[in-house]
Formats: structure tokens, sequence, C-alpha cells
């Protein structure tokens, strides 16, 4: 479902020059201007018949709406799911011009391959053309990158006391006990049971974001891989970290709503104080709903999915068993010096890099040669994600010799 407060285009607001369009959205743009002149050309000469400007027209609200579904679109490698998403979209909203802009992406992926320009893989290709010149599609909900196989992840060696040292040695910890204080006995919140704009930035801070609420607009450091700068936010559950950390502490039964404010529960006020018993379940509540919400089997605060739930809970299950997944496959799309084109790695790398980069930040992975699951915290995601994997729990990680 693509998100309401940015769930799509019409045609006529991407000629309202006035329009408020999202960074991510104005850099599809103007890459697909600088490739107009050339596609312009292709049209004229394979299909003389062909309305050429129209034919643009709608390639370029179909290519638009892709890059608000997905912030880090990439125009000479589409992606199928992200397509699948937005035909679904017109197909509830612009039925209309459906079939037209069907049309018109299947000419531009013929023209991106023919041209040289397409940058994905032959798979990636034929799964994104076959889905716009296929008549017989008619259903468009989203392609899973694989089918989750039953894994038998490690179990903690640690026992009761190295556990808990271990816990609280976990940035998220501290983070979350953060949150909770700035708190206090309560903190009033909107109708739609999150955080006022005028709260943002303080409960931010307080995990080390640095996010602002406003009445439009996003700033370049979110939507920019590797952009330093305030996050300008519309509401709470769009500051990747606050967000998480609203359903963490949700969820673990740390904090509670009422219809007009938000509090710590007397489980949290005990959570707070750092009691040892108190701590260690806390602490371990809250990872488990962290990769419960990371892995899609919970919703974000808005109600959504985690983007790329299915690739990060693929990493997440790897990274609890023997075959974890390496650093540079994850961060960079890369095995063994080779870039790897496969679903997988362009989304891990991609749309999640920065993402990955902050769950390793808190404590929610660690990464050397591999990305991988802290130990202590193997039973939480173990609980997790149990019922989609088929988990069971084998034998303690064993210890790797230091390089």
């Amino acid at each position: 479902m693509i998100p309401e407060q940015r769930q799509g285009y019409g045609p006529n607001d991407l000629e309202d020059e006035g329009a408020q369009i999202p960074p991510h959205v104005g850099r599809a743009q103007h890459a697909f201007a600088r490739m107009k002149q050339d596609f312009r050309q292709w049209l004229e000469v394979t299909e003389p018949e062909a309305d050429s400007g129209q034919t643009m027209g709608t390639v370029s609200f179909v290519l638009s709406n892709c890059a608000a579904k997905d912030v880090h679109w990439i125009l000479t490698e589409p992606s199928v799911d992200t397509v699948r998403e937005v035909l679904g979209f017109m197909e509830d909203h612009f039925p209309d011009i459906l079939e037209d802009a069907k049309a018109g992406m299947g000419r531009f992926m013929e023209f991106l391959d023919e041209s040289q320009l397409y940058s994905g893989s032959d798979e990636s290709y034929e799964q994104v053309y076959e889905l716009l010149v296929d008549d017989d599609a008619e259903e468009y909900s989203l392609v899973l990158i694989q089918e989750p196989q039953p894994v038998v992840i490690y179990s903690s060696s640690l026992d009761q006391a190295q556990a808990l040292a271990a816990m609280e040695a976990l940035p998220f910890v501290s983070k979350a006990r953060a949150l909770l204080r700035w708190m206090g006995k309560s903190k009033e919140i909107t109708a739609s049971a999150t955080l006022r704009r005028k709260d943002i930035a303080a409960a931010a801070a307080t995990l080390g974001e640095d996010a602002v609420g406003v009445a439009t607009g996003y700033a370049s450091g979110f939507w920019e891989p590797d952009t330093e700068g305030t996050l300008e936010v519309r509401s709470a559950s769009e500051a990747p970290r606050l967000d998480l950390y609203w359903q963490m502490l949700r969820y673990a039964g740390l904090m509670e709503l009422t219809s007009t404010r938000v509090r710590p529960t007397a489980f949290g006020m005990a959570f707070l104080e750092a009691e040892p018993r108190v701590s260690a379940i806390a602490a371990q509540s809250l990872a488990t709903t962290a990769y419960q919400v990371l892995g899609g089997e919970l919703p974000r605060s808005n109600g959504e999915a985690q983007l790329g739930y299915r690739a990060v809970a693929v990493m997440l299950m790897s990274g609890a068993t023997e075959d974890p997944l390496t650093a540079d496959y994850v961060l960079h799309g890369i095995d063994d010096g080779q870039i790897v084109l496969d679903d997988l790695a362009n989304t891990l790398s991609g749309l999640l890099h920065n993402s990955v980069q902050r769950w390793i930040e808190d404590g929610l992975l660690e990464v050397g040669e591999h990305v991988q699951i802290p130990e202590v915290l193997l039973p939480s995601v173990a609980t997790a994600l149990a019922e989609t994997f088929g988990a069971s729990i084998g034998a303690p990680r064993p210890v790797r010799p230091r390089r």
C-alpha cells in the first residue's frame, strides 16, 4: 500500500509547478528529463504513428509515482515490486490511463534495453517487462523477494548474569530508557495516537535523531543517502528511529496510549529504574518487537509495513544462523568484489543501507566480516520470526577466532 500522505500523484499534479514535490521525486523527474530527447527520437523511429508526447507524459507519471513509493528509485533499474504497487494504485485511482501507462512503460523498458541504459539484471528486466506487456496480468500485489525456508538458528550460550550485562551494554536499551524518561508521567498526543509535531524534535533527540515536525516537505537528511541534515517530517512515523522506538516501547508493554496521552506503564517505570530481572525481560521484549517491525510481523507506527521488510527478515534470520550474509553484500551489494544484481542485494544495499547502519549503531545488529545478531539477542530474533520462518533453536553459536 502506498503511504496515504504520499499515496501518489495525479496527472495534473505533475503539471503544477507550485506543487510540493519531495526531493527524491524531483530527482527522478530530472533524470527522466535528461533522457527525454533520446527517448523521443527512439519513439519516432520505432513507432512513428504513436503520440510521443502522450507516451512520455504517461511514463513520467508512472516514474514519478514509483519514486514517491521508493525513495531510492533508480530510473534505469525499475523494481518489479514498486512498478506492481504503482500499477495497483493506478488501477484504483486512474483506471482510464492504466493501459496507456503500461504500454508507455513497456516502450520505455525497450528503449532502456536497446540504448544499453538498463542497469539491472536480465532476470529483473524480464520480470518488469512481462508485468507491463502481459495482458492477462490482473493482480498487482507485491512479489516476495523469496519464500522463507525453515531454518535452525543459534541459541545463546550466555548465563543470566552475562546476558544482563550484555543487554545493558547495547545502545538501544539506553535509548529506550531515554525516550521513556522524556515522557515523564505522561505526554499529550494527537487524535491519531502519535506525537504532536511540536514534540517530535525533543523526542527524536533522546534517540540521537535530528528531526523536526513541519506542515509540509522533507529535508535532505531523510531522503538523501549519507547526507547530513535535519529531518523535516510531517508526522513522527516519518522519523525512522523515532518510529521504530515508538513501536518497541508500545508492543513491549513499556508505554501505554490513552485517547489523549502517552505514558510509561508500571513495567516501564521498573525498566527505567533498571531493576535487574525487569531489565532483562524488558530488553528482550524491546528487541523482539524491533525485529518484528523490521521483519514485517508488526506494522510501523502509521500502520504500514517496513519498506523492504522481506529482505530485512531474510537478513535477520541469516544473521542468526551459521550462514550470515557478508557485510559487503548487505551494505554495498558486493560479493567477492563483484557487484551483485539480484533483488535481495539491491534491496538491502540500496533502500536499506542507511537503515541497516542505524540498526548496527543501536546494537540490533553487529557487523564485522558478516552481519550477525548479537548473541544475547538470538532468542529475540527467534521469537520474532519463528512463525514466518518455521525456525527451531539449535546449539549456541561457535566462537569465531579473532583475526
